[in-house]
């Protein structure tokens, strides 16, 4: 199959790699018919955290497709379904999984960037991909929902609502976000599920701070000056 694969820093080819199998009775494989590129695939190409990635893996960890091959024992899915799958591996059994920590998964996550697609496990960004512990990471994707709107359930989502869920998010709080790119813009998003009275959004991009705004946020540039104390400005007056 035709994927994309690291080679070290700076060096990221398109080429030929070997098809992906069903090894154990819990895979799929997966034709990928939507593949993303993210933030952190360029801190890989870069330098930052591709130390344990071995020479010609297989990028990418935001990805979708159809399931065309599955092991014996996978019940939740069938040939033909679109699944989309979360960036990390994990088992979906371990104290970990059971906390609702995926990422601190204690059977795939003994790496130091714990199990992740496209860096300890191969990626997304090619034709195919092999899928472990299918029944847990593959959601069934619904039929009128798009590739394009879909991809961001895998990671900048999730992540986004992450943020939101974690930061305790109570009715009428006062949020601010850090940071209007794809991820911040979906945290925005997510933060206004849990009724704050005020959301803003900081950064020092305009474009970025006009999307916000149009999301909800109430826009605040780095370029004005302190955030810190625009936002203690702005909260002490109403919207």
């Amino acid at each position: 199959m035709k994927a994309i694969t690291f080679h070290g820093v700076g060096d990221v080819r398109a080429g030929e790699v070997a098809d992906p199998k069903v090894v154990d009775p819990t895979n799929v494989v997966l034709r990928i018919t939507t593949s993303a590129v993210c933030g952190s695939d360029l801190h890989q190409y870069h330098g930052r955290g591709g130390a344990l990635v071995q020479t010609g893996a297989v990028m990418g960890h935001e990805f979708m497709g159809t399931v065309e091959d599955l092991g014996p024992e996978v019940r939740q899915v069938r040939r033909g379904d679109r699944v989309i799958v979360p960036f990390s591996v994990s088992c979906g059994r371990c104290e970990w999984c059971q906390r609702r920590l995926p990422t601190q998964c204690a059977t795939t996550g003994r790496a130091v960037f714990g199990g992740r697609f496209g860096h300890v496990w191969g990626g997304g960004q090619a034709e195919w991909i092999r899928v472990p512990f299918a029944d847990h990471l593959c959601e069934r994707v619904l039929p009128e929902m798009s590739d394009h709107d879909a991809i961001f359930l895998g990671d900048i989502l999730s992540t986004g609502y992450c943020c939101a869920e974690n930061g305790g998010i109570r009715p009428g709080d006062t949020v601010a976000v850090f940071g209007a790119g794809p991820v911040g813009l979906l945290a925005m998003q997510a933060a206004q599920l849990f009724g704050p009275a005020r959301l803003f959004a900081v950064d020092r991009v305009d474009y970025r701070l006009e999307l916000a705004e149009e999301l909800g946020a109430e826009p605040v540039s780095l370029e004005r000056g302190d955030p810190a104390e625009q936002l203690r400005a702005l909260s002490r007056t109403s919207r």
